[in-house]
């Protein structure tokens, strides 16, 4: 069996590795995009007329409307409780 001559080789391994380094590495996470904003308009409270601006992006408009949503259903159920006696309401003796 013959030998395998490695000295030959090294001129065209450093070539190949000076190629390599160059090229920029690929980037497995991608850039963070930013999130476009989404205004809503309210009304303050007590007035007609007075407005307020929300700028929220999707996710965070998501979050609030499960809040709220969620706070809604609490109350809904607590008012159930009272009106069915179990709350403490107006008709104990």
């Amino acid at each position: 069996m013959r030998p395998i001559q490695i000295v030959p080789m090294i001129p065209a391994l450093l070539v190949a590795a000076n190629v390599l380094a160059a090229e920029p590495a690929p980037s497995t996470a991608p850039a963070p995009v930013e999130e476009k904003r989404i205004c809503r308009s309210s009304l303050e409270t007590g007035s007609l007329i007075k407005k307020r601006k929300t700028c929220l992006t999707r996710s965070q408009w998501r979050y609030v409307d499960d809040a709220h949503s969620d706070e809604v259903r609490r109350m809904q159920l607590e008012n159930t409780n009272k009106q069915s006696g179990e709350g403490g309401g107006f008709g104990g003796g």
